[in-house]
């Protein structure tokens, strides 16, 4: 049975200390680009049957739907609608309580910045390039999530996706009646289907438009002082991508308390396999949209829209508040990154001294080892879990991703999938102890 997933706009934020490393700001963005190994919200985790009968009939009480845009390229719109009977966060649970998180394709919104929910009957479809009037069984689920009966503070879900059946949307009394019966499969985390049951949901009530990608902007200086932990990864041409964080993780790398996420995005001489000495040196910032990547250059950051989400890049503070939600993202405009070596053993100092567009300073430092926490994947290198020539072995195409053959791919929302026939968006391929993501077009 599985795991329940962070939400796409989540997963997104997900992979942000994988920012862009590349001889241009197109190939970086189109690029390789590791999965970090923080994750921004609490985990669901896989429920033990013994805990009982999962509820599969979802009276929900509150709605809202995301709007994606044209995902698949053939002039339609996806519409992200999320119905439950408990509290979340940007479509992740965060009590016990039924979700169905259903992934419609509709006509496309004449205004993507105020769409409105579309109506009719949607219908069942695995099909690559969805129409209008279909809902994507293998992008949408349901959720059954409860406490742990052993006590811990984890929640736990029974996590089906939806199989063939219809959603009915009707206006209704200034706003919606929805109602649906589907298919519901539960996979393991191997994609082998365990069990088929059926689920109902139903609701009736207002259903707002929501942007989850409205990142609450720094609105005070920040000395984040030393910052406990490093992790990033150096590709060829001399790009670094480098996260900075003093969070508490879990055994399972989630995020488990509030605190801060300092991601770096620099560039040094090209070398491999990697050469931490590089680093050494001060670095003044660059426009990473209009030059691309500069040797002696910490890259500004910046949010880009990539698949009707948005995504912050480049250099820039995120503070997570005490449940794990993000609470001010500042963007470095302008500012000072100083590396230092402190001793003949691997270890330097890095001093972050940086303002905001909204002209907010922040400042911090790390302190400790970089080769044992940054992932080389230049082409002189061997990274354990891949092969030494991964960048080449696993890539994105035109609906379609080459990778190794023992190679495993996902979605963003943690279903696992095939490698033909794909519709355009970002997927996560696993091969060995790594992770990376491509964009397939």
């Amino acid at each position: 049975m599985r795991k329940a997933l962070i939400s796409a706009a989540a997963a997104f934020m997900a992979l942000n200390a994988s920012t862009i490393n590349g001889a241009s700001i197109q190939d970086r963005i189109a690029g390789i680009e590791p999965l970090a190994k923080v994750r921004t919200t609490a985990p669901l985790r896989a429920a033990r049957m013994a805990y009982g009968n999962p509820d599969l009939d979802l009276t929900a009480v509150n709605a809202e739907f995301w709007y994606y845009g044209d995902v698949y390229g053939n002039g339609t719109g996806v519409y992200y609608l999320i119905m439950s009977n408990t509290e979340h966060v940007k479509g992740v649970p965060v009590a016990e309580g039924q979700m169905a998180r259903i992934y419609l394709v509709a006509d496309a919104a004449a205004d993507k910045n105020n769409p409105t929910l579309p109506t009719g009957t949607f219908t069942y479809t695995e099909a690559a390039s969805p129409a209008a009037g279909e809902f994507v069984g293998a992008e949408s689920d349901y959720l059954d999530v409860f406490s742990d009966p052993d006590g811990s503070a984890y929640l736990y879900s029974y996590e089906y996706k939806l199989g063939p059946g219809s959603i009915e949307i009707d206006e209704a009394d200034g706003g919606y009646s929805v109602s649906g019966a589907t298919e519901a499969r539960m996979y393991d985390d191997d994609g082998t289907l365990l069990r088929t049951d059926s689920v109902t949901m139903n609701y009736y009530g207002v259903c707002d438009f929501t942007d989850p990608d409205n990142l609450r902007r720094l609105d005070h200086d920040v000395d984040m002082g030393r910052l406990t932990t490093l992790s990033g990864n150096y590709r060829d041409g001399g790009g670094w991508s480098l996260a900075f964080f003093d969070l508490q993780l879990d055994h399972e790398g989630f995020i488990a308390s509030g605190g801060q996420y300092f991601n770096l995005e620099l560039d040094t001489a090209d070398h491999s396999p990697m050469n931490p000495e590089n680093l050494i040196g001060s670095y003044s910032p660059c426009d990473l949209m209009a030059t691309g990547g500069i040797a002696g250059c910490f890259g500004q950051g910046f949010i880009y829209e990539l698949y009707g989400t948005k995504v912050a890049m480049g250099t820039y503070l995120q503070i997570y508040n005490d449940q794990v939600v993000e609470d001010g993202l500042g963007l470095a405009e302008s500012g000072t990154v100083t590396i230092t070596k402190t001793d003949e053993e691997g270890n330097y100092r890095f001093d972050f001294d940086v303002t905001t567009f909204e002209g907010k300073h922040v400042t911090g430092y790390y302190e400790g080892n970089v080769a044992d926490c940054v992932v080389d994947y230049s082409k002189n290198a061997a990274v354990e879990g891949l092969p030494s020539d991964s960048s080449i072995l696993i890539k994105g195409g035109k609906g379609e991703i080459v990778a190794p053959a023992e190679a495993k791919v996902f979605t963003l929302h943690g279903v696992q999938t095939g490698r033909e026939n794909l519709p355009a968006g970002i997927y996560i391929v696993r091969c060995g102890a790594e992770s990376v993501k491509v964009i397939v077009k």
